[in-house]
């Protein structure tokens, strides 16, 4: 006998029921739960019974994320070979559940109305027909989804990456946003590395860079918890990852993302290879130099740019041929061309030298600089905290 399943209360699934009984299908509840995962063997038994026609998810029930979900609503499906539907009472367009179920290819659902507009609904999706008559509510989502794709053409990414440890991949990052702000675009900080490794491995923490500038200096000018950003020295830095999406829609021409170091188990090679523009941050004393030549013979990253931190000007023809001798594995690419170096900058907020970025990534100016930045980034330099107890942080 064919049959309909129910997850979750039945005060919810009675429309469900009624059609399964008006069709002459067997029906059967499961029973409502905060975790989708402790629902998985109980659906599975169930829809061995009887040949499984359809799961419908009351999706309200659930404490789990939206890709938790999604993901176990795709494997009952594959397991069960049913359709999979979806109870949204309330259905936005805009929420992070209705899109990642777009995501995930999952379209059908159902969303509250009267027992007549539900039932219907049900019987619709049953039927197929809203697979040749698209629904106003997908229409409404992938208008606005195509809207959203339109706006996000108009930024660019950077991704900065260290080579190693304390080479000063955050204090580039932090160069770059502030260079590009000279050049009249708006530009953020956005922190890809949430943990900070201490040297000699003793045990890391969860407290990032941009955290740790809130926590420590007084001259914050603006903080955003829900956003997870803070605005200092004129420079505006993001550390939840978990945001990006709507860090996206602000309206910034740059994002500069901050990758942390290499070989670190946190750096997202995916992630940063898709990026606009990239920079390596690397060193050339002894015990840096193994981890500069790995990533300069590596072909993934042979469209980025290296940048070396802390070396003298009188050692940087030498650096220069022997860059010239690393050869792109697999390929006759030169590295020397793609090299720059970074002027001291002993504070990461204080813009170091305009023409020598003008090299490392030439653009034109969307207006003229403002020449004052520079000192009025050094008048506030030292706004630290003082004499205060600290409550935690932001």
């Amino acid at each position: 006998m064919q049959q309909i399943i129910f997850i979750g209360e039945k005060t919810s699934g009675w429309f469900a029921e009624e059609v399964a009984r008006e069709r002459g299908y067997a029906f059967t509840y499961i029973p409502a739960r905060g975790d989708i995962r402790g629902q998985v063997n109980e659906i599975l038994f169930a829809a061995k019974g009887n040949k499984c026609e359809f799961l419908i998810f009351d999706l309200e029930q659930y404490t789990n994320s939206a890709e938790e979900i999604a993901d176990e609503m795709r494997s009952l499906q594959a397991a069960t070979n049913a359709e999979v539907l979806a109870y949204v009472p309330a259905f936005l367009p805009e929420s992070h559940m209705c899109r990642t179920l777009f995501d995930r290819d999952l379209k059908k659902f159902i969303v509250a109305g009267n027992p007549t507009e539900m039932k219907d609904q049900l019987e619709k999706n049953m039927n197929g027909y809203y697979e040749g008559n698209q629904r106003k509510e997908v229409k409404n989502l992938l208008q606005l989804q195509e809207e959203e794709q339109i706006q996000l053409q108009h930024f660019q990414t950077i991704g900065v990456c260290g080579a190693c440890h304390r080479i000063g991949t955050t204090t580039q990052a932090l160069q770059i946003v502030q260079y590009l702000n000279l050049k009249g675009y708006k530009a953020c900080y956005m922190q890809m590395n949430s943990i900070c490794y201490p040297q000699q491995g003793q045990g890391g923490n969860r407290s990032g860079y941009v955290e740790k500038v809130a926590y420590w200096m007084d001259t914050i000018d603006r903080k955003n918890e829900d956003l997870g950003m803070i605005s200092y020295m004129s420079v505006d830095l993001f550390y939840r990852q978990d945001k990006i999406t709507e860090v996206l829609k602000q309206g910034y021409d740059y994002y500069v993302y901050d990758y942390g170091v290499y070989t670190d188990p946190d750096f997202n090679k995916t992630a940063f290879v898709k990026e606009d523009v990239k920079f390596f941050v690397c060193g050339a004393a002894p015990t840096e130099l193994d981890d500069m030549e790995e990533i300069a013979k590596n072909p993934f990253y042979e469209d980025a740019r290296l940048i070396f931190s802390f070396v003298p000007e009188e050692d940087q023809e030498d650096l220069l041929g022997l860059m010239e001798q690393i050869q792109i594995s697999g390929s006759e690419k030169e590295n020397a061309k793609r090299c720059f170096f970074a002027e001291w900058t002993p504070e990461p907020f204080v813009f170091s030298a305009l023409k020598r970025y003008e090299k490392i990534l030439p653009l034109e100016e969307k207006k003229e600089p403002d020449t004052g930045r520079e000192k009025a980034s050094r008048r506030r330099l030292f706004g630290r905290k003082k004499g205060e107890k600290r409550h935690g942080k932001i």
